[in-house]
């Protein structure tokens, strides 16, 4: 997931502090991420997943915002 979250491995790799090899375990499923390691690795998805969801919510904000100006030139047009 926090592959696909960040595209790019070698983000992932230093955000987890690991060196190449032991990241090409774990993503092989050969070897298991010490505490730390998983404890870095789960505060990364939490904080890009809390990055997108920010931006969906200020994308429904902004949708809600021009549906509402869209309703409102229509009632108007609607009362002329």
């Amino acid at each position: 997931m926090a592959l696909w979250l960040l595209g790019d491995s070698e983000a992932v790799r230093k955000c987890l502090q690991c060196s190449e090899l032991d990241f090409q375990d774990y993503v092989a499923g050969r070897k298991e991420p010490s505490c730390i390691e998983f404890d870095r690795l789960v505060a990364l998805i939490v904080r890009e997943q809390g990055i997108l969801l920010a931006n969906q919510r200020e994308g429904l904000r902004q949708r809600r915002e021009r549906r509402k100006i869209r309703k409102a030139k229509i009632t108007r047009s609607m009362n002329d």
